[in-house]
């Protein structure tokens, strides 16, 4: 475990002055002169480091921390191999990367790279392919205060979900798989479905009202907005799902659109609104707003745009024009985000906490002027690029130190994650149990007060389907087991008898239904006593 902690925050440490007494004392490597190429010369802080083979040597360390308590059979998922997840989510892809931090003006000029080689494969496909031109800025008016673009591969999302639920178990893997299996939108398509078909990139801008305010708690107010969403490449989307989508909807066609729309007015704290879909019927994207003049006016042929506005063009500065991910906020934004945060660090308790000091950390950033910024996400050929310009540097020695803090963090909470997992199943056998009391109380009011006997007298009296999953018990690294019924009991008899109980124990613990309907938690030595004085009792 020494040696373990030592490579997390040694292997975090290495940081390099700034680029030219790199390039002075130290040859760099291929992969760390590409990294280099893409974080700027000089600036307040400059890293980089080569990570090559480091994913695989950790999730080789963990697979080796937790081998007892594989063998052991006890909290630990049997079949969870870490080394394999890394490969298989692609984690090892990254072997270098590097971050530098720059004074441009007003601005902090944060710039990230991790070096991928250009493979998008497990979790570095989520943000898709490589970076195409943004999309959002066009069309958003000047006046803009919150642009949000993203490119979602939500596809490569369900697949990563599933590598890691195979990780898990068998009983992970299945419940994923029937989640997978649910119909959506009037059984217009599963959700697997739906999922593999999303890959797309949504733009969402909102425009602020602050003369309009809108309270959401004693002495807080937050400012109206208009807001209009675009999807583009879901046309799919909108034919498969149109029925759906337009059930109480009023639908109309205008200028080149297909609408369906609230068939009234509504008022809201932000005044009367009519939300409303729309699909471009010429390039097939997907419009959303809360009023079709906000629509409208975004998709009028000329007149100014965010993308040309000195407050969009200043924030942009030095970031790439095309990418996967921005996420632009104005002044005005960045006034009321300043206000709420003083607000919320006046109305915490004293003692808030890890809250306070989170909230109490953005205020000396954002104490000047309010200013516009911006951050972008950019996949290359290369690898990731992350760059913004920001009210605060964001250190890389920090980053790093802070990236080991959170594995070895994550190593040590590992086996609280998994006791919380097995409360959470036991919580599920016990809602399953009292599924089962309840049908075996339905069971004796049609039988003269007698209990069935077994589950299966329970099924082919059809008060439970004989394929209903509350049938079994979910248990430790195994199949569902069914629950073992006992016979010979009536609505009359003790109330504290046993009437149901699970198939084996879970930590320590028995499963135990009584036949006034209750079910607990009985401690298994007590368990057993109980269950050997009810036999000898006859009952």
């Amino acid at each position: 475990m020494t040696r373990l902690v030592l490579l997390l925050f040694g292997a975090a440490q290495f940081v390099a002055a700034n680029p030219a007494a790199a390039e002075a004392e130290v040859k760099l490597s291929a992969p760390l002169r590409q990294v280099a190429a893409h974080l700027g010369e000089g600036g307040a802080h400059y890293s980089v480091t080569n990570v090559a083979g480091d994913a695989e040597k950790l999730a080789s360390a963990l697979d080796g921390l937790f081998a007892p308590m594989r063998e052991a059979g006890g909290e630990f998922p049997p079949g969870l191999n870490f080394e394999k997840l890394v490969r298989e989510l692609e984690i090892h892809r990254v072997t270098a990367l590097g971050q530098s931090v720059h004074r441009v003006g007003d601005y902090w000029h944060n710039r990230m790279f991790l070096a991928t080689g250009g493979h998008r494969d497990g979790l570095l496909s989520v943000l898709g392919g490589k970076g195409t031109p943004f999309v959002g800025s066009a069309y958003a008016l000047p006046d803009t205060d919150l642009l949000i673009e993203v490119e979602v591969n939500l596809k490569q999302a369900r697949d990563v979900a599933g590598i890691i639920a195979d990780a898990f178990g068998p009983e992970e893997s299945r419940q994923l798989r029937e989640a997978m299996a649910e119909k959506m939108l009037k059984g217009a398509l599963t959700v697997g479905d739906f999922l593999g078909k999303f890959q797309t990139r949504l733009s969402v801008a909102v425009t602020l009202d602050p003369g309009s305010r809108i309270p959401v708690a004693e002495g807080v107010t937050l400012p109206g907005a208009s807001l209009v969403a675009r999807l583009d490449g879901g046309k799919w989307l909108w034919e498969t799902c149109h029925e759906a989508l337009a059930e109480g909807a009023e639908e109309v066609e205008r200028n080149g659109l297909e609408i369906l729309m609230a068939p009234e007015p509504m008022d809201s704290p932000m005044g009367p609104i009519q939300p409303l879909l729309a699909m471009d019927v010429a390039s097939g994207s997907i419009w959303a707003a809360l009023r079709e003049a906000d629509l409208e006016k975004v998709r009028k042929p000329g007149g100014e745009r965010l993308v040309g506005s000195a407050p969009f063009q200043a924030a942009m500065a030095g970031l790439p024009a095309q990418g996967n991910a921005l996420a632009f906020t104005s002044s005005r934004f960045m006034g009321e985000l300043n206000r709420l945060l003083k607000e919320a660090e006046k109305n915490l308790p004293a003692d808030g906490g890890t809250v306070v000091a989170m909230v109490s950390a953005y205020l000396p950033a954002l104490a000047g002027d309010p200013m516009p910024y911006a951050a972008v996400i950019e996949n290359n050929e290369e690898g990731v690029l992350v760059a913004s310009n920001g009210p605060e540097p964001i250190k890389g020695r920090a980053m790093l130190s802070s990236s080991g803090m959170i594995v070895a963090l994550s190593a040590m909470a590992t086996p609280q994650i998994f006791r919380a997992m097995k409360r959470a199943k036991a919580a599920q056998n016990v809602g399953m149990a009292k599924q089962v009391v309840m049908a075996q109380h339905t069971y004796a009011i049609d039988n003269d007060g007698v209990f069935a006997p077994s589950l299966e007298a329970l099924t082919e009296a059809r008060f439970l389907p004989v394929d209903s999953p509350v049938l079994s018990m979910i248990c430790e690294d195994k199949e569902p087991r069914p629950w073992i019924c006992v016979p010979g009991l009536t609505n009359v008899s003790a109330p504290e008898m046993i009437l149901l109980y699970g198939p084996e124990p879970s930590e320590g613990k028995r499963i135990v239904a009584r036949v006034d309907g209750s079910v607990l938690l009985v401690p298994e030595g007590e368990f057993q006593e109980l269950l050997a004085a009810q036999k000898e009792a006859g009952n």
